[in-house]
C-alpha cells in the first residue's frame, strides 16, 4: 500500500454512478444480524439451562451428551460474538461504504475466523445430538446406522474446518444432508417400540421438531447460491442474508 494514501478515506469498491461513499453513517442492514444474534442467544441459553436443570436436579444424571451440549453452547456464543463484531466492521453496509483500511485485512480476517467457529458450532451440535441418541437408544441394530451418520457428519465438518474457506455450496449441501440424516435416524427405532400408535406419532413429532433446522439450512443454501451468482463485488452487503440464516 502507498504510505501517502489515507486508506480510511478510500472505499473498498467503486460506488455506482451518482453515489458518494458514506463512511460516517451509511445505510446498513446489519440490524438484521444483530436482531438474529440476540434472539438466537436468548433461545439457546434458556433451552440449555432448562435441559441442565432437568438433568442435574430432576433426573440427577449428567451424561456425555450434556457436557457436549455445554461445549456446543460456548462455541455457538463465540460464533455469535464474532458475527456481531463483523457488523461493527461493515457487514450489512455496501462495500463502497466500507473504507479499505477497515475491510482489509480486519473484516476479511475476522470473517474467516467466524466461518471456522460457525463450522465448529455445527459439528459440536451434531455430536451432542448423536451422543444423546446413543444414550437413548442402546440397541445393537441401531449402532451401525449411528456410526455411519456420525462419521459422515464429523468427517465433512472436520474437512470444512481444516480447509476453510471450503466450497460454500458443498459445505452447505453436506450440512443439510447430515441434518436430515440425524433427524431421520431415531424414527425407525420409535416405531419398533411397544407403544400405541398415538404415542409413536407423538414421539416422532418431537424428533421431527428438528426439521426447523433442516429448513433453515436449505434456505441458507438458497441464499449462498444467490450470493455466488451475484459475485462478491458487494461482499459486505450480499453475505448478510446467508449469515443471518
Amino acid at each position: 500500500m502507498d504510505p501517502n494514501v489515507d486508506y480510511w478515506q478510500v472505499p473498498s469498491a467503486k460506488p455506482p454512478n451518482g453515489t458518494t461513499p458514506n463512511f460516517i453513517n451509511p445505510p446498513s442492514i446489519g440490524y438484521q444480524q444483530t436482531a438474529t444474534n440476540i434472539a438466537v442467544l436468548v433461545i439457546m441459553i434458556v433451552v440449555v439451562m432448562l435441559r441442565l436443570y432437568t438433568r442435574i436436579f430432576i433426573v440427577k444424571s449428567v451424561g456425555y451428551d450434556d457436557w457436549a451440549m455445554i461445549v456446543s453452547l460456548l462455541i455457538c456464543i463465540t460464533a455469535i460474538a464474532l458475527y456481531q463484531a463483523l457488523v461493527h466492521l461493515g457487514m450489512g453496509r455496501h462495500l463502497y461504504d466500507v473504507p479499505v483500511a477497515l475491510f482489509s485485512p480486519h473484516f476479511l480476517r475476522l470473517y474467516l475466523i467466524a466461518s471456522v467457529f460457525y463450522s465448529s458450532s455445527m459439528l459440536s451440535i451434531k455430536i451432542a445430538i448423536m451422543l444423546l441418541y446413543r444414550r437413548l437408544f442402546p440397541i445393537q441394530n441401531f449402532i451401525w446406522r449411528w456410526w455411519a451418520v456420525f462419521l459422515f457428519a464429523v468427517g465433512y465438518s472436520v474437512a470444512g474446518i481444516l480447509t476453510e474457506i471450503f466450497d460454500y455450496i458443498a459445505n452447505a449441501v453436506c450440512n443439510s444432508v447430515s441434518d436430515l440424516l440425524i433427524l431421520a435416524l431415531p424414527i425407525p427405532i420409535v416405531w419398533d417400540l411397544q407403544l400405541t400408535r398415538r404415542k409413536k406419532i407423538t414421539l416422532s413429532l418431537v424428533f421431527a421438531m428438528g426439521s426447523a433446522g433442516c429448513i433453515v439450512s436449505i434456505i441458507r443454501l438458497r441464499s449462498i447460491i444467490a450470493y455466488l451468482q451475484e459475485g462478491d463485488a458487494d461482499l459486505t452487503y450480499t453475505i448478510t442474508d446467508f449469515v443471518v440464516w
